[in-house]
């Protein structure tokens, strides 16, 4: 046959389902039908692969074929729907677990139908089957259904000009076929009803945990705001009732301005959580010195470090670089960090803190000689809400927000933030990395340079993002750039900004609610061109890994950023693209 008449060949060609009622039907073996049937029956305990396995070693032995196999319906990561050969027995038993499209498949074909179907030859139409060998002469396929809904297909293949399938093996194939479709559908609702009585489960030992820890902290909570209620008002009806000389007057102030600072400071604590929570904790973002903002920490907790005779150590780095960020929200960072380490240092030990720049970050480094922390306890240090002792005898009082509110404050200038200990009496180390903004040379070379290459004047960028603290900064930086933008809080904002402003690049977040980065590319790209559907687009997201970005650039996006993001390299991107 030449390439010429291969070409010429259509799916009528290759199909003649009605050869099997023209042909002489063999015998019916009903005691072998029988015994399969009752072994079938025992596999339906089984796991859905174990009775597929048998299924098709079954149905190659009841239909004399060289070959039986299984395929089921499944969608890809990007939407796509394949047919898998997720069960082989016979000479193709080396091509399980093989993927082809649905839209262009025997089995696709056969699950649009919904009827049985008789392939000849059908790699003359389907180009993917001529990887198999031997070569398939022959393919009987009925669909698995359960109603109208497809669930797959099962096929049996002749590699055998002088074996030629009948409407025997259509019946037999007819009849393993609404076995193995009941057998699937009930599987998978007998794992929907474990895995609901799983997560049933989970949530009711989450949510007697979650209970435990709110009446945990309402304790905490009332006793920490009482305490410093105590000195205040005792040493205030004291004064209004007594007479004092003026150092027991000053001792008396002192006190009570301590103590209403504590209270201040708890009430701030929990302000900023509640902020954090609902979104709203608004960034001053500016350049910022981290040196600076580490001394001016260092001086508020100087004291505190005399008073219990612990050395505070500073080892820093010269020209770390500046970040982008909130000074005031910086300096909050370090500060919890500092008087945590001196909290938990007893009297005489040390405190070290330095600033490096590792790689396109600086590194901020607060590590203690104090009481550490518990292996059991390290991976929930961070979370809201969470002591490693709340009990009425704790020695350290405190609400347990600080290093929740560190994480967050951190994470909202594209930091991370990590704690290390070896366990009880062992200190601990925590870690903050900051992105560097990017230091152009002083040179009139390099200053052109710099110009040329991270220069986005005359471009206009649409942002979409919904968290407000990360468009924000996204916005800042690219305007410092030269960038016209405009920042978007929802994918429908973007579509209607698209049309209206025509911006020349998209920065889409992924994870947004109601209509995520996925959808929207994808909607966009369903857009003429003159509707700026072949607009460039990055996506910026905290999804990582090969497998989100082979989704993210199979969606339509043209590149992939991880966050948190460093300027320049967000700005290269940018500069890679439209110019």
């Amino acid at each position: 046959m030449t390439n010429e008449e291969v070409e010429q060949i259509c799916l009528d060609d290759i199909l003649i389902t009605e050869e099997l009622f023209r042909r002489v039907t063999r015998t019916t073996d009903l005691k072998q039908e029988n015994h399969a049937l009752h072994t079938l029956v025992e596999q339906l305990v089984e796991q859905p692969q174990m009775m597929l396995k048998k299924v098709v070693k079954i149905t190659s032995q009841l239909c004399q074929a060289a070959t039986a196999g299984v395929s089921l319906l499944q969608i890809t990561p990007s939407g796509e729907d394949i047919c898998c050969w997720v069960a082989v027995a016979g000479m193709l038993e080396d091509y399980e677990q093989t993927t082809t499209p649905y839209t262009f498949s025997c089995s696709g074909i056969c699950l649009e139908r919904q009827a049985p179907l008789l392939y000849y030859y059908p790699e003359r139409y389907f180009s993917y089957l001529q990887q198999f060998k031997p070569t398939i002469i022959e393919r009987l396929e009925v669909p698995l259904l359960i109603g109208h809904r497809p669930l797959g297909t099962i096929w049996i293949v002749s590699h055998d000009r002088h074996r030629q399938f009948d409407r025997e093996d259509l019946r037999l194939l007819t009849s393993l076929a609404n076995f193995t479709a009941t057998a699937l559908y009930n599987s998978k609702a007998r794992e929907a009803a474990e895995e609901s009585a799983l997560r049933e489960q989970a949530a009711r030992t989450e949510a007697e945990k979650a209970n435990r820890l709110k009446d945990e902290f309402l304790a905490v909570l009332s006793h920490e705001l009482r305490s410093p209620l105590n000195p205040i008002l005792g040493w205030a009806k004291l004064l209004q009732t007594h007479k004092f000389d003026e150092a027991k007057i000053a001792y008396a102030l002192a006190t009570i301005e301590r103590n209403a600072k504590l209270q201040a400071q708890l009430m701030e604590d929990l302000l900023d959580v509640s902020r954090i929570l609902q979104s709203k904790l608004s960034l001053n973002i500016r350049s910022v010195d981290l040196s600076a903002v580490i001394e001016v920490a260092l001086d508020t907790v100087r004291l505190a470090s005399q008073a219990k005779s612990i050395q505070i150590k500073t080892i820093f780095e010269p020209n770390v670089g500046q970040v982008l960020g909130d000074p005031s929200r910086l300096q909050q960072v370090v500060w919890n960090l500092l008087s945590n380490a001196i909290k938990f240092t007893p009297s005489g030990g040390r405190v070290e803190v330095s600033l490096e720049c590792v790689g396109t970050q600086a590194q901020i480094r607060v590590s203690d000689t104090g009481q550490g922390i518990k292996p059991d306890f390290l991976p929930y240090v961070f979370d809201y809400f969470r002591q490693a002792d709340n009990s009425t005898t704790r020695t350290f009082g405190g609400l347990g927000l600080g290093l929740a509110i560190v994480r967050q404050v951190v994470e909202l200038h594209g930091g991370t933030v990590q704690a290390e200990s070896e366990g009880d009496g062992q200190g601990a180390t925590f870690t903050v990395l900051l992105p560097v903004i990017s230091v152009v040379a002083q040179t009139n070379e390099d200053n052109s340079l710099a110009k040329d290459s991270l220069n986005l004047q005359g471009i206009k960028v649409l942002v979409v993002d919904d968290e407000v603290d990360t468009r924000d900064l996204i916005a800042f930086i690219l305007k410092e750039y030269g960038a016209s933008v405009r920042a978007v809080p929802s994918a429908t904002d973007a579509l209607e900004a698209l049309v209206l402003d025509k911006p020349d690049i998209l920065l889409s977040d992924i994870g947004m609610p109601e209509i995520d980065g996925y959808m929207l590319i994808r909607q966009i790209r369903s857009l003429p061109s003159e509707q700026e559907g072949e607009i460039l687009a990055i996506a910026l997201t905290a999804y990582a890994g090969e497998m989100n970005e082979q989704q993210i650039l199979q969606a339509g996006f043209q590149q992939h950023l991880t966050k948190p993001i460093e300027p320049a390299e967000l700005v290269k991107a940018i500069v890679s693209l439209v110019k």
